[in-house]
């Protein structure tokens, strides 16, 4: 009887809108699990909320949602970058790799892979990318492909720097300045314009010189074994 008068029921759980990778939502609402199509990820944790979403841009990335309907441009400008080819680990999160190898001369094929027993449990993700030359910028065009469906997706941004033979800097294209859609992104209007490719490379091109238009924030990766 003791401990049935101590017993209160569980509040019931709130919901925020799908793929919704918010702080404040996490904190109002105090999440258990957030459904973006992936399996058991835990948005409080400190491992997700320190990071400006490079996980959930690439190795995360069964956020079909989460993503920009459209690239700079379906066509590359360029060839790939053989010197990056090979396998690479993240450095914030021991034990994820990812695969760079030549889809062909225009077209990486990328292979992201997280440790077993992570903080986030993906499975294998595989992506398409090329390049993209917008004013003196040279942007990566990153498409999802498909978990479920295994077919193309839809598109990240990020432009990279590899300043020596075994380091990879990456940095994403900054929602702030490129907004998401409206269905992912709240209170950033712009997002609803930018779903083709046409349209992605005008709004580029108007902010190109812009010094916050990729994250301050660099996601680095070392060469390593596969």
């Amino acid at each position: 009887m003791e401990a049935a008068r101590r017993w209160r029921p569980r509040a019931p759980r709130k919901t925020v809108p799908k793929c919704t990778f918010d702080k404040a939502y996490v904190t109002k609402f105090n999440l258990g699990v957030l459904d973006c199509g992936l399996k058991d990820v835990r948005p409080w944790s400190p491992l997700v909320m320190k990071r400006p979403l490079f996980l959930v841009l690439l190795s995360l990335t069964a956020l079909a949602g989460c993503f920009y309907e459209a690239p700079v441009s379906l066509t590359p400008s360029r060839d790939i970058d053989r010197t990056v080819l090979g396998t690479w680990e993240y450095g914030e999160e021991r034990g994820t790799k990812l695969q760079i190898t030549e889809a062909d001369a225009q077209h990486y094929a990328l292979t992201i892979r997280a440790p077993k027993g992570g903080f986030i449990n993906v499975g294998q993700m595989d992506f398409r990318a090329h390049h993209t030359k917008v004013a003196s910028l040279d942007i990566v065009n990153v498409q999802l492909i498909d978990p479920k469906t295994k077919k193309p997706s839809k598109w990240a941004l990020l432009s990279y720097t590899h300043p020596d033979a075994d380091t990879i800097r990456i940095r994403l294209i900054n929602e702030r300045v490129v907004p998401l859609p409206p269905s992912t992104q709240q209170g950033n209007p712009g997002g609803d314009r930018l779903t083709t490719p046409d349209a992605m490379r005008k709004h580029i091109e108007s902010v190109a010189e812009r010094p916050d238009l990729f994250s301050a924030k660099e996601m680095v990766f070392t060469r390593t074994e596969q």
